[in-house]
């Protein structure tokens, strides 16, 4: 997307749009565990997936570099919210003793699914490309 609306400066936009994927991230996930310690965590997990749903569902509607930077930083103010609280949930849903084996097992499954998510988006939508309008 960044290619096709920006061209030759696509690396710039993405450095950009990178940029501000840690911004938004450093800013406000501190205070978002405070959050996650005084509000109902199971509310804040389904609003931020459900606003990180949302935020998606534009992408086909992005026409100018400007939307990607909003984009990017809307997702990932609410992934700064998500990741804290997530983390902060777990030790109430094992034990002591499961911890850091509940901890490991979630990281490689977000690091998994970071991986094969876009693989897949990718494959439908070469599949698509190829075979629907041939």
């Amino acid at each position: 997307m960044a290619f096709e609306l920006a061209g030759k400066t696509s690396a710039v936009v993405l450095s950009v749009a990178l940029a501000l994927r840690v911004t938004a991230f450093v800013l406000l996930s501190s205070f978002a565990g405070v959050l996650a310690d005084r509000l109902d965590r199971k509310t804040i997990l389904v609003t931020t997936h459900l606003a990180r749903i949302g935020i998606v569902i534009l992408l086909p509607f992005v026409h100018a570099v400007w939307q990607i930077y909003i984009i990017v930083f809307a997702l990932n103010v609410f992934y700064a919210f998500f990741t804290p609280t997530y983390q902060a949930t777990i030790p109430l849903i094992t034990g002591q003793e499961d911890y850091s084996q509940a901890i490991a097992l979630s990281s490689t499954t977000f690091q998994l699914l970071g991986v094969l998510g876009p693989g897949i988006a990718g494959a439908i939508a070469v599949y698509l490309q190829v075979f629907c309008h041939a």
